[in-house]
């Protein structure tokens, strides 16, 4: 599941780092930013996978990336520690058997993980860009 949040609001924030820093310190402090909100959003995906893992290794596969801007933006992904950045334990959508869908009990639990998460990863990395500005 690829699930890409836009970050919009930003710009008095980053304005006020470019005045103060240069370009390679400013790519520092928002990754440091980031890097914050992103060891939360794993933290609220281990919490919600672990209601639905039968085992451990899905939640404690969880992990995020390293910054990437090699698109032009910053990007942080948020996966297991897999080749592939899935999340393999877990059967979100279901299947259909004889005709018959059946879902699991983890039916859109990923889908609204993502769905909330949105705000609280915007708000996260807002806090803590203002706190590094100070």
């Amino acid at each position: 599941m690829n699930s890409y949040m836009k970050i919009e609001g930003f710009e008095a924030l980053e304005a006020k780092l470019r005045e103060k820093f240069s370009e390679t310190r400013v790519r520092s402090i928002e990754n440091k930013a980031l890097r914050a909100a992103a060891d939360e959003s794993v933290i609220g995906l281990k919490s919600e996978l672990s209601k639905f893992a039968n085992s451990g290794d899905t939640v404690e596969g969880v992990v995020h990336g390293s910054i990437s801007r090699a698109s032009g933006f910053p990007i942080v992904k948020i996966g297991n520690n897999g080749k592939h950045w899935r999340l393999v334990h877990l059967e979100n959508n279901g299947f259909v058997r004889n005709g018959k869908v059946y879902h699991y009990r983890s039916f859109g639990a990923l889908q609204r993980f993502s769905n909330d998460q949105g705000n609280k990863f915007v708000e996260s990395a807002r806090q803590n860009l203002e706190e590094l500005i100070k």
